[in-house]
């Protein structure tokens, strides 16, 4: 039950909401406790500390340069941490660490130059993070880390620059990305350095990203069989790239717009070339004009099924450089069913398909 300190506590927290730069701490040990803290002007802190099942911690701040933390440790708790919502402040920095079982995490903040993070250990945990609710927020970072199996982590971001990363280790874990504005990161940098926009290490995962607008980025990384990886980029000037180590997975990639840019590398085990993966099925569709594939699948890869759909002006499958060498496809193994379909004008296709018992079809109109 409550303790009446803790109420008592959080009572205090919140009746000295009205003032500016203050610092609470709440710490609750047991089961079934409440801590609220309310906080409104700048330069205020609050800590939220409590071991024990079904707590839950709210922490409500309205103003710039807040901060809050949130540790719980125990089954079904529950953390809320909202910050200078719908007040385009700056500088807020909002963490919750969760240690156990079907606990719930939500993270709710906008502004400039905003930071939310979820740390989870356990199974049938759940984090999100809503980061901005307009296009003049930006300068955005969410992250959510998940370890065990069963747990759901969603990002959902709206404004510019911002970027948001989830790492979930374990099995029959689901992440999903959702990005609207314009030059936004589920990634870090060029393909090659792409710090994953989802990185799942585990088996029977699942991992969505959806991104509309301009200059976008996302970097996919899945370890493991038989995952499962979707990712819709919509707009101008935006680049995906997968890297997949593991059998039995099925990718997915369109790409709707002008000059975007999608990468595929399948490996069985780093470094590369790493051996080959078998079982695979990649589907890539790219719509619009001046879009470009490039794909790699290590030697030894089997009974893989690659498709690439293009359908405008000026796409290619082409390689620079990388692993691939000049070919836009490099396939080494045996089995494989390598198909590019191309509709328009002016467009390019290069593949090498190497090994025993593989089909290759490159169809222009």
């Amino acid at each position: 039950m409550r303790t009446l300190l803790a109420l008592a506590l959080a009572f205090g927290l919140t009746a000295a909401a009205s003032a500016q730069s203050n610092t609470t701490s709440t710490t609750q040990s047991g089961t079934d406790n409440d801590a609220t803290v309310e906080q409104d002007g700048a330069d205020n802190a609050a800590a939220v500390t409590q071991t024990g099942d079904e707590n839950v911690a709210v922490v409500d701040q309205d103003g710039a340069r807040q901060t809050a933390t949130v540790d719980q440790a125990g089954d079904n708790n529950t953390a809320t941490a909202s910050l200078g919502t719908f007040f385009g402040v700056s500088d807020i920095d909002a963490t919750i660490s969760q240690v156990g079982d079907d606990n719930f995490a939500d993270v709710f903040n906008d502004g400039v130059n905003v930071d939310g993070t979820i740390s989870q250990t356990g199974d049938g945990n759940f984090g999100e993070i809503v980061s901005g609710f307009s296009a003049t927020d930006t300068d955005i970072n969410a992250e959510i880390t998940q370890t065990g199996d069963d747990n759901v982590a969603q990002i959902q971001q709206d404004g510019s620059d911002n970027e948001a990363a989830i790492a979930q280790t374990g099995n029959e874990n689901f992440g999903f990305i959702d990005q609207l504005g314009t030059g936004n990161e589920a990634a870090v940098n060029g393909f090659g350095d792409l710090v994953p926009g989802i990185n799942q290490i585990g088996d029977r995962n699942e991992a969505v990203v959806e991104q509309f607008g301009d200059d976008n980025s996302t970097r996919l990384f899945v370890s493991g069989d038989d995952n499962d990886v979707d990712a819709l980029q919509g707009g101008t000037d935006n680049r995906a790239a997968y890297e997949i180590w593991g059998d039995g997975n099925t990718v997915s990639l369109a790409q709707v717009g002008t000059g975007n840019a999608a990468y595929m590398n399948a490996r069985g085990t780093p470094p590369a070339p790493g051996g080959g993966v078998s079982g695979n099925v990649v589907t890539i569709e790219q719509v619009g004009d001046d879009h470009a594939f490039r794909g790699y699948m290590a030697n030894g890869s089997e009974t893989n099924v690659i498709s690439v759909t293009q359908s405008g002006t000026g796409n290619a499958v082409a390689g620079t450089s990388g692993p691939s060498g000049d070919f836009g496809l490099f396939v080494d193994g045996d089995m494989n069913a390598v198909t590019i379909t191309q509709s328009g004008a002016d467009n390019t296709a290069t593949a090498s398909v190497v090994g025993t018992g593989n089909t290759s079809t490159i169809t222009q109109n």
